[in-house]
C-alpha cells in the first residue's frame, strides 16, 4: 500500500509507519547472508547462504560513481582488461566497481538469470539494488544479466553461464537488423581498411594487445596459406599465451603468437610496443566529486557503500 514502493523509491525518516516501515531496506543494508567462490571459467562467483524468494532484496551494487561523459576514456582505460565491472545507474551517471565496490561485483552474467538490478531512490539518490526474479535455494550462484552493448573496437566476450538459452556471448545481440548490419559492416571496414603491423618473436606483447585485432597465418595442406582475423579474449601471464576468438565461427583457441607468423591491427594509440597507456591516477580522474559535510566539494568519489563485514572501506 506504500506509493513510494510502487514507485522503486524508499521511504524517510518521516515516514508514518515509523519504524515499522519495511521500505527502507537500502538504507538499512539488509542484505542476504552471501559468500565468494570459485566459478571456474567465470572466475569468481557470488553464492546466497539463505533461501530467496521473488523479490527479495539481496545486496546493493556499489562502486564509484562516473559521469557519462567520461565513460569512454574510462573504456579506453579498461582496454586491456577483460573484468569489466561498469553499469549504468541513470541516464547520465555510471558506476565503476572495479577498483572500489562491494561483493555484488562478483555476481556473474548468465543468459537465464535469477536476479535483476532495479534502479531505487534512496532519499533523492539513484541506487541499484540487486532482487530475486524467483526462488533461490542455500548454495545457489547468484546471476543476471549484463546486457552488455557490443562495443567497436571491443572484442566480444564469451559466455560461459551454461544456460540452456545460452547466446554465446556477454553483450546482447543486435537490437534490430540495421543494428547488426552497421556492427558487420564495422567489422568488415575494419579489417579491409586498416593498417596492419608485422610482428616479430621479438615483439614484447602481454595484456597490452588484450582487445586488440590480429590476423595469424595458417599454412593449408595443399600448399600455400592464408591469414585469419581473431580477436585477443585474453593473456596468461605464466604460459605467455593469449586467447583468441576467431571472427566468423567464435572458434577460441589459447596461441602462443612467439611462435606464429601474425599481424596486428593499428588502432592509432600506439599501444603495440609492449608500452601501455599512463595509468597513475588509479580511475579518480573520472569519479563524480562529492560535497563533503561542510559543503565544499571534495575528490572522494560517492555511492561506495560499506559492505557488511565485506572488510572494504566506507565512503557515504
Amino acid at each position: 500500500s506504500c506509493c513510494l514502493f510502487a514507485c522503486q523509491e524508499e521511504c524517510t525518516t518521516s515516514c508514518a509507519a515509523g519504524p515499522l516501515c519495511g521500505n527502507k531496506r537500502i538504507q538499512k543494508k539488509q542484505w542476504k547472508k552471501l559468500s565468494v567462490f570459485d566459478a571456474g571459467l567465470k572466475g569468481r562467483g557470488l553464492m546466497v547462504q539463505q533461501p530467496c524468494k521473488p523479490g527479495d532484496f539481496i545486496v546493493e551494487y556499489v562502486g564509484v560513481a562516473v559521469k557519462k561523459k567520461y565513460l569512454d576514456g574510462l573504456f579506453a582505460r579498461y582496454k586491456s582488461e577483460r573484468m569489466l565491472y561498469i553499469m549504468a545507474l541513470d541516464g547520465d551517471v555510471y558506476i565503476d566497481a572495479r577498483h572500489r565496490g562491494g561483493i555484488a561485483r562478483y555476481i556473474n552474467h548468465s543468459c537465464e538469470p535469477n536476479c535483476a538490478v532495479h534502479r531505487w531512490k534512496v532519499r533523492g539518490i539513484s541506487r541499484a539494488g540487486v532482487f530475486a526474479l524467483r526462488d533461490i535455494a542455500e548454495g545457489e550462484e547468484l546471476s543476471f544479466d549484463y546486457q552488455w552493448d557490443r562495443k567497436q573496437g571491443r572484442a566480444v566476450t564469451k559466455c560461459h553461464c551454461g544456460s540452456t538459452n545460452c547466446r554465446g556471448t556477454i553483450e546482447s545481440e543486435p537490437k534490430d537488423a540495421h543494428e547488426a548490419e552497421m556492427h558487420n559492416q564495422y567489422m568488415e571496414q575494419e579489417v579491409l581498411e586498416g593498417r596492419w603491423l608485422e610482428m616479430s618473436p621479438n615483439d614484447p606483447v602481454g595484456r597490452d594487445i588484450m582487445n586488440r585485432v590480429v590476423k595469424v597465418y595458417f599454412e593449408h595442406i595443399q600448399g600455400g596459406g592464408e591469414y585469419y582475423v581473431a580477436d585477443v579474449a585474453q593473456h596468461d601471464e605464466r604460459t605467455g599465451r593469449h586467447l583468441l576468438m576467431y571472427r566468423g565461427d567464435s572458434e577460441e583457441h589459447w596461441t602462443d603468437l612467439r611462435h606464429e607468423r601474425w599481424m596486428l591491427l593499428d588502432d592509432g594509440t600506439g599501444r603495440g610496443d609492449g608500452h601501455l597507456l599512463d595509468d597513475t591516477t588509479g580511475g579518480d580522474r573520472y569519479a563524480i566529486a562529492r560535497k563533503n559535510p561542510g559543503g565544499v566539494e571534495g575528490a572522494t568519489p560517492s555511492l561506495l557503500v560499506n559492505a557488511p563485514n565485506s572488510g572494504l572501506s566506507s565512503n557515504v
